[in-house]
């Protein structure tokens, strides 16, 4: 029983690195003007996206705000540049 309840606190501690823990501040931050590959290396990979006239917006949910401790959402909003490449332009926290 021990063994069973020491697994499930790892396992919860794995899990719950998984989102990112930060302010909304350092969130922005990490995101702003940044490639879709870029924010996948500072915050992850999105819980869910969608498409908008073909540039897509991304959703984390539950991210750790570092100043309150809530979990919060996060809507990250790309747009295609002149030069044709696909950034972050407007970081929400609906």
């Amino acid at each position: 029983m021990n063994r069973m309840l020491s697994l499930l606190c790892l396992l919860s501690l794995v899990v719950g690195c998984d989102r990112p823990r930060m302010t909304q501040e350092e969130f922005r931050n990490a995101t702003m003007s940044k490639t879709q590959e870029q924010v996948i290396k500072a915050v992850g990979k999105p819980d869910s996206t969608q498409e908008f006239g073909g540039v897509p917006t991304w959703y984390y949910e539950g991210f750790t705000n570092t100043l309150t401790g809530n979990k919060q959402r996060a809507q990250v909003n790309f747009e295609k540049t002149r030069s044709g490449e696909v950034k972050v332009y407007r970081v929400n926290f609906p």
